[in-house]
């Protein structure tokens, strides 16, 4: 994604307030310090694809090794034990059903 796209007039201090531009990332002549607020205000007044192209870079850049919350495991589990096996219906049939229903 270019840096136009997710505004490269923001570097972010990351002391509890956001996140850390790699140093040299954004010409010095666009650098500016913007806390968390400013930077959720101008996430929101980018267009649809934009934010679409930064919330790509977020996931890639995250640790894909970091477990899941156990909050995660436990909705889980109420799901499951909630779940009506009547309900569910096989793949082929959910499927035509959805193409169907175009």
């Amino acid at each position: 994604m270019s840096q136009e796209a997710i505004g490269a007039r923001l570097v972010v201090r990351s002391a509890g307030t956001g996140l850390r531009v790699p140093h040299g990332s954004v010409p010095a002549c666009y650098a500016s310090i913007v806390t968390r607020p400013e930077l959720a205000a101008a996430i929101r007044d980018l267009a649809d694809e934009e934010k679409l192209d930064l919330l790509e870079e977020l996931w890639d850049s995250l640790d894909h090794d970091t477990p899941a919350p156990e909050w995660h495991q436990e909705e889980l589990d109420r799901r499951l034990e909630t779940a009506d096996d009547a309900s569910f219906r096989p793949w082929a049939e959910a499927k035509a059903r959805i193409l169907g229903s175009k």
